[in-house]
């Protein structure tokens, strides 16, 4: 195999990407309320959500469907 091409790329580069995170303080935790419905810690004061996350539909169907409610 000395000298054969086994594996070529295909000729283009992805451009890099940059992941922004945004840092939040918080200061007062007593302030803070978790909404399981919205998945997300919200302010009592401005009913901002603290973190904007989102669950997947594959963690939605593992939530929804392997636990045992019967056990609680």
């Amino acid at each position: 195999m000395s000298g054969h091409r086994i594996f070529e790329r295909f000729g283009f580069n992805l451009p890099e990407r940059t992941k922004e995170t945004k840092m939040t303080l918080i200061t007062d935790y007593n302030q803070l309320v978790f909404v399981p419905e919205l998945f997300d810690w919200v302010s009592y004061d401005t009913a901002e959500l603290l973190t904007g996350y989102l669950p997947s539909d594959e963690l939605m169907v593992i939530l929804e469907n392997n636990i045992n409610l019967e056990l609680q």
